[in-house]
């Protein structure tokens, strides 16, 4: 299995991604506005995590059933997976820190 193709791929479809969500965000859907709290001043465009974890969990996963890795990496991608959703759960409606910390 050529690893360099795959990576190529996981590479090109994180900058589609990212394009994509930038062009979403610039339409005002998914842009965070800063408050007190806020680590940044100025609004910033959300959900920016999606166009590393979707080609990332692709990518794994065809892996997984090319037999190139085993099904303990398929648990830790699950792990992943659910933070990035709960990650971007907070992000479109603010999470209560309980559900957070049990999630995390």
């Amino acid at each position: 299995m050529d690893y360099w193709k795959l990576t190529i791929v996981a590479t090109g479809s994180s900058a589609s991604l990212t394009w994509l969500l930038l062009l979403i965000a610039r339409k005002g859907f998914l842009i965070d506005r800063p408050v007190l709290r806020s680590a940044h001043t100025e609004p910033m465009p959300l959900g920016g995590g999606l166009a590393i974890a979707l080609p990332f969990a692709v990518l794994i996963t065809y892996c997984f059933y090319q037999n190139t890795v085993s099904g303990h990496v398929l648990v830790a991608l699950a792990g992943g997976l659910l933070l990035a959703i709960t990650g971007l759960l907070d992000d479109i409606k603010t999470l209560s820190i309980s559900t957070r910390l049990i999630t995390q």
